[in-house]
């Protein structure tokens, strides 16, 4: 593997990535998908259940017509409904912010020496920090529900300006790239939340173009790659729900096998974006790590460090 600190260009940052996952890939998913494991499936399970209850209620009209009430499943199940909910919400809090995190907390233990952290690691470093890492995504969302409104507001109100609508386009990779930047130095150096932003902030300007761009390819190949992968259980949902469309016999069949199918889209979906994007996240680590060498020398410094280790 490359070291951590040096500075990358434009072409290095996505090389380096694609890299670390052939070189870490089968320790770091296996870590990923060990920690996990249960979250993912209380969320499958969740998921089934709350679209049978969905598909009951629309299919319900389908068979029995203005007698059936398309509500009347939801009041029915109204507590296991609510319940799942719960489980559903609770569960892809938990999975999107250790998403954010684990990348990073990854390259933790790699700066640390240590080549291959292990789950133990992980766990470890994140009972410490959950409290830090909380206050952190509590503020983000504060942050981030006026700047919507406001950047939604702007968006559509440039989108027919040849100058502003690119700038706003820009805008998003922008503030991706600057709130994990931050994230970063606040795992990482364990500092304060206005240093992690301020130091972000002179990071991001200091290869602002690479930075942004880097991130936007990125985004770009996870994107295509969730497609692929979501388009095969796509194409057989529809064909299920197209087959037999007029066969009354094997209606109630269909049905249930609809609800089961759409049940593996979503969930292919949710786990191939969870998957994929850490190639996004882990980028950013990358520029994480160029930007800090930039602005300290940190590779430098601990050849330093070394010599006078040595000489003692």
């Amino acid at each position: 593997m490359t070291s951590l600190y040096q500075i990358r260009t434009f072409g290095q940052l996505l090389n380096d990535t694609i890299a670390f996952f052939k070189s870490d890939g089968k320790n770091f998913f296996k870590v990923f998908f060990t920690v996990l494991g249960i979250p993912l499936v209380l969320i499958g399970v969740s998921i089934y259940f709350l679209m049978t209850v969905f598909f009951e209620g629309i299919f319900g009209v389908a068979r029995l017509g203005e007698t059936f009430s398309p509500f009347s499943s939801f009041y029915e199940n109204i507590a296991l409904f609510v319940g799942l909910g719960l489980v559903l919400i609770i569960g892809t809090i938990f999975l999107s912010i250790f998403h954010f995190c684990y990348p990073i907390i990854y390259f933790h233990f790699k700066e640390q020496g240590k080549e291959k952290p292990e789950v133990n690691d992980i766990m470890k470093f994140m009972k410490q920090s959950w409290k830090r890492i909380l206050v952190f995504f509590i503020l983000l969302f504060l942050m981030i529900i006026p700047l919507a409104l406001v950047y939604v507001g702007v968006m559509m109100a440039s989108i027919f300006s040849i100058f502003l609508f690119p700038v706003m386009l820009l805008l998003y990779p922008a503030f991706f790239c600057w709130f994990m930047l931050s994230l970063h130095h606040y795992l990482m150096q364990k500092s304060s939340l206005t240093d992690a932003f301020q130091t972000a902030w002179n990071y991001l300007k200091n290869g602002f173009w690479k930075n942004v761009f880097s991130t936007i390819i990125s985004y770009v190949l996870v994107q295509v790659m969730v497609t692929v992968v979501t388009m095969i259980p796509y194409i057989f949902l529809f064909i299920s729900i197209f087959a037999g469309m007029n066969d009354v016999g094997v209606q109630d069949d269909r049905f249930s096998s609809i609800g089961i199918i759409f049940t593996i889209v979503l969930l292919v979906a949710i786990i191939s974006s969870y998957v994929f994007g850490n190639f996004m996240v882990v980028n950013q680590s990358y520029i994480y790590f160029s930007e800090k060498e930039a602005a300290e020398n940190t590779s430098t410094k601990s050849d330093i460090d070394l010599i006078g280790t040595h000489e003692a």
